[in-house]
């Protein structure tokens, strides 16, 4: 049996999202709030999803929104890659767990 519960939240590489609703009636899979069901064997394969709880979902949401931010900033305007220590740029790890931890704090505080 699948480990989400109702109110999860699905999403697919290309930001399909699926949102759990209710066991079907065979208890092999999830009917959904588009309507459609998606059985346990494809809700499980994490390949084709990402399942979040909502207060997940919002977190990574928030993160995302903030490095976004940082992207034009010197120390990020190289993208992702300046956290190649090669590359001679500071370490941005610092900068990006801070905004996580904020993100956490905010979230948790609400």
């Amino acid at each position: 049996m699948s480990q989400l519960e109702s109110g999860s939240i699905l999403i697919n590489p290309r930001g399909r999202v699926r949102i759990v609703r209710s066991r079907t009636s065979a208890d092999d899979g999830w009917n959904c709030t588009d309507g459609a069901p998606i059985l346990d064997v494809e809700a499980d394969d994490r390949t084709l999803w990402t399942p979040y709880t909502p207060d997940q979902l919002a977190t990574a949401l928030e993160v995302a929104m903030q490095v976004g931010a940082l992207s034009s900033e010197p120390l990020m305007a190289g993208g992702i890659r300046t956290w190649d220590a090669c590359s001679g740029r500071p370490c941005v790890l610092p900068k990006l767990a801070g905004v996580v931890r904020e993100c956490s704090a905010s979230l948790s505080n609400a």
